[in-house]
């Protein structure tokens, strides 16, 4: 009987200590979770060339990027212009773009060229390029060529 009720008591233990690690486990995976991927409300996700490229569309949203991104294949227009300029938001969450390129050698108009070609109030934070390629015949660029405000 005692044999019965020691063999009960250590399969308790060992069925509580399992269910403590995975809780604990679980809570931590969660936690890390929550703490990476967490959109900040309101925010609209960039996870891509083609979203980031989306801007253009709502050029008063909040946006934030969740990874780097690749520009490979990308002949990158920039969003905004100076009768619709950029005034969203767009925190880079300290990733980078990479491959980004702008060929416009063949404009023969002043143009404004950057990633965003003109902004007005926005916030534009926490972003990098890397390996950039940009060519113009004019000899002003920069990831914001114009800033209104």
């Amino acid at each position: 009987m005692k044999k019965a009720f020691l063999k009960t008591v250590a399969l308790v233990l060992v069925l509580a200590l399992a269910f403590s690690v995975n809780v604990f486990s679980f809570s931590a995976f969660a936690e890390e979770i929550s703490q990476t991927d967490a959109i900040p409300e309101g925010y609209i996700e960039i996870a891509s060339a083609y979203a980031l490229n989306k801007i253009r569309d709502n050029l008063s949203g909040k946006y934030i990027i969740t990874q780097d991104i690749d520009m490979d294949g990308y002949n990158w227009t920039p969003i905004g212009t100076s009768e619709e300029p950029f005034t969203g938001v767009l925190d880079g969450n300290k990733k980078i773009l990479t491959n980004f390129k702008i060929n416009n050698e063949n404009v023969t108009t002043a143009t404004n060229i950057g990633l965003f070609g003109c902004t007005s109030n926005a916030t534009i934070s926490n972003l990098f390029i890397k390996d950039a390629n940009i060519t113009v015949k004019q000899p002003y660029t920069s990831v914001i060529e114009v800033n209104v405000g």
